[in-house]
């Protein structure tokens, strides 16, 4: 027989060691149902961080824990839990910690207290009574309150002496502030009174202004009023040139009644760009500068067209020629009244814009457009004459 066999077994007593906390020691026995720790730790905590270790135990590979020992072991945790309370001799809180090398690395924890202290502080001297301890724990405490009321008295007074000082800065601020606003509105008032004194000054001068151009205004339609003057008698005195005739072809002049054309595109189109070309103030510029002398009117400054350009112009727009007399302005008319590629080139750099130009390129299209109707129609007569010779028989 063994040494082993000799040995009397060990009796366990369960339930003779009562639990001062039964739902830790309940907590603990459930930790070795499956599996059994390594170690067991407590700690210290301050907040969330942890100060020192105050115990540990550690535990064989495959040890179980019955009802006795979780209560033991229960017991053992909350007395040196309670005794570094004591020794603190203020609330204090702990965290144990159980480490298993078969769960995560982060240890099982589970919070112990806030737990109170149970006794006064250990005696100081060696033989001192009572009395003694109780006036040591009495002298300290009155200290600790003074140091406490002084400190809060201290951070009392910074706190109103930087309140002061700030409330002083404001009340500067709020003065210089209210100073410069008082000079800006009588500044504002002195401006408001002086444009006021001045109303009747500028009235006068915007009335003013406003007949000046009213007065020009009358000059432009006085201009336009005798332009027909100015056909009719331009020729003749050798200031305009000589209106061509209907037809386009020559230059003699007629003393007739001078005939209105009426209505038309063309003569549309013509008016509104040459009321743009005197809005924008680029009438002199295309067609120079003209002057009423003795009730005639004569070219004194040239402009990019000829006289005989402006003055087909104007018969067109003013209704005393036709729209085909426009023909002989267009580039390709082969004729010497025809606009040439620099003439368009500089009436662009004089300021003719896409929006004054476009009336001149509907103009364009719309005498193409003619000279097409025009030739097709004599094209459709001689066809109607050649068929009717064709059914007659020959005498």
């Amino acid at each position: 027989m063994s040494k082993d066999d000799k040995k009397p077994p060990e009796h366990h007593h369960q339930g003779s060691v009562a639990a001062e906390d039964e739902a830790l020691s309940l907590w603990l026995g459930q930790q070795w149902v499956r599996e059994s720790p390594e170690r067991i730790e407590l700690w210290q905590m301050f907040g969330r961080k942890r100060g020192e270790m105050i115990h540990h135990e550690d535990f064989k590979l495959g040890e179980k824990l019955d009802v006795e020992q979780a209560n033991k072991l229960a017991n053992d945790l909350l007395a040196s839990a309670q005794n570094d309370c004591d020794s603190a001799t203020k609330e204090s809180k702990y965290q144990l910690a159980i480490i298993d090398r078969n769960r995560k690395s982060q240890p099982l924890v589970r919070g112990i207290g806030p737990l109170q202290p149970k006794r006064a502080y250990a005696i100081t001297k060696a033989g001192a009574d009572d009395d003694d301890e109780d006036e040591s724990l009495n002298l300290r405490y009155a200290k600790t309150t003074l140091d406490e009321c002084r400190w809060d008295k201290q951070r009392h007074d910074r706190v109103m002496d930087g309140m002061l000082l700030l409330q002083n800065s404001l009340i500067q601020d709020l003065r210089r502030d209210r100073a410069e606003l008082m000079a800006s509105n009588m500044a504002i008032f002195q401006q408001l009174q002086d444009a006021q004194d001045r109303a009747l000054d500028r009235e006068l001068i915007r009335e003013r202004e406003k007949f000046k151009r009213t007065l020009w205004e009358d000059g432009l339609r006085t201009v336009r009023n005798i332009l027909p003057g100015f056909m009719n008698n331009g020729a003749s005195n050798g200031t305009a040139p000589n209106p061509p005739p209907s037809n386009g072809n020559g230059n003699g002049h007629s003393t007739a009644p001078v005939k209105d054309y009426g209505a038309s595109p063309e003569r549309a189109l013509v008016d509104n760009f040459l009321y743009d070309c005197e809005k924008t103030k680029i009438d002199i510029a295309l067609f120079g500068d003209w002057d009423d002398q003795d009730g005639k009117l004569v070219q004194i400054k040239p402009g990019i067209f000829s006289a005989e350009q402006f003055y087909i112009l104007v018969g067109v727009r003013n209704g005393r020629f036709p729209a085909e007399a426009l023909d002989e302005l267009m580039p390709d008319s082969g004729q010497k009244n025809a606009i040439t590629e620099e003439q368009v080139k500089k009436a662009g750099e004089a300021g003719v814009t896409e929006g004054i130009g476009m009336a001149i390129i509907q103009l364009v299209d719309l005498r193409k457009r003619a000279k097409e109707e025009a030739a097709a129609a004599a094209n459709g007569t001689i066809h109607e004459t050649q068929k009717e010779t064709e059914q007659w028989p020959s005498t």
